[in-house]
């Protein structure tokens, strides 16, 4: 016969953290180590099982630091994004390259400070407003950029530029939307009333990329949810999602856009949005259910998802008999 050997691994131990020598392997009940320290793979099993059972273990991880976390006295995002920190690496260096406004954008987004590093604007609000539709893209996305500096005076002629018949001068503005952040929100939901379907499904789009920062925007997305367009109600229910996120207040207008809209793109993006609201769309469970059976595997697929971050027995419930149930399609 053939004999393989394998040579097995011994886990190294960590400082302070409690280690089992004889087996290899930190002492845990369950991949929990200690508070805040969580164990998955070897170094919880020990060296068995191939890559793939690593799966299940990342999985209890992932559950059991959401029920840590549940409930917890814990600020999260907010208080860090407020938090003030001490600059790590180099500062910025002005140049005159051409690129110049794009490159210290992505500088602050790549810091987790986006809009911070002051760019200072090489031409008048109307001119840089008119450089959007330049044929030249850097020209044109400079000009976003630049424009994004100049926060709220730029939000009236950036909302105008939404509704440009050129493809380009729109991407660009939303691009400047983005930088600009909060002080354009008001805007933004003032053009979710715009009797110009595409201007309405932008800002849409705009206000779900500004996340929890675009709040206050929930009851005119709530409205868009609804609205004729299929584009502008796509991106109001995505948005419902991500501005959502620590409220229940968007789960029923969800769960009917699910239950009930006839384009599959707006049911699936509903049934994303309901999965990032995780527990607070415990209220939509029926149209989840429901939506177990849609045509589209998208919804299909975020719908399991959503029932599976919701986690309740109702919820687990409805996965464990869909899951059975498709062993006979």
């Amino acid at each position: 016969g053939l004999v393989i050997p394998a040579i097995g691994y011994y886990s190294e131990p960590f400082p302070g953290v409690p280690f089992d020598y004889a087996k290899g392997i930190v002492v845990h009940e369950d991949g929990r180590v200690g508070d805040g320290i969580y164990a998955v793979g070897w170094i919880k099993r020990g060296p068995t099982g191939v890559i793939g059972s690593n799966k299940p273990d990342g999985e209890t991880a992932a559950t059991q630091i959401l029920e840590d976390i549940s409930g917890g006295s814990k600020p999260g995002h907010e208080a860090l994004a407020t938090t003030p920190r001490d600059d790590v690496g180099p500062s910025w260096e002005p140049s005159d390259d051409p690129q110049d406004a794009i490159r210290r954008h992505m500088w602050d987004w790549h810091r987790g400070r986006v809009g911070e590093t002051p760019i200072e604007p090489t031409a008048s609000l109307e001119e840089l407003v008119g450089r959007l539709s330049d044929e030249s893209e850097l020209v044109a996305v400079n000009a976003a950029y630049e424009l994004s500096s100049m926060g709220k005076a730029a939000v009236p002629h950036l909302v105008n530029a939404l509704g440009d018949e050129r493809e380009t001068t729109r991407r660009y503005a939303m691009h400047s939307f983005n930088r600009i952040g909060e002080v354009a929100v008001g805007g933004l939901t003032d053009a979710l009333d715009s009797e110009d379907a595409g201007v309405r499904a932008r800002a849409a789009d705009v206000l779900g990329d500004m996340g929890l920062r675009a709040a206050s925007s929930r009851d005119a997305l709530t409205r868009r949810a609804n609205d004729e367009d299929e584009t502008a109600r796509n991106h109001a229910t995505e948005a419902l999602g991500t501005t959502s996120q620590d409220t229940d207040a968007a789960t029923e207008t969800l769960g009917n856009t699910l239950a009930s809209d006839g384009n599959g793109l707006v049911r699936r993006n509903a049934a994303l949005s309901l999965a990032r609201l995780g527990k607070k769309a415990e209220g939509a469970i029926p149209s989840l259910t429901k939506a177990l059976r849609d045509e589209n595997h998208y919804v299909r697929g975020f719908s399991v998802h959503a029932l599976r971050r919701i986690d309740t027995p109702e919820a687990t419930d409805a996965v464990l008999n869909h899951l059975e149930a498709m062993r006979w399609d």
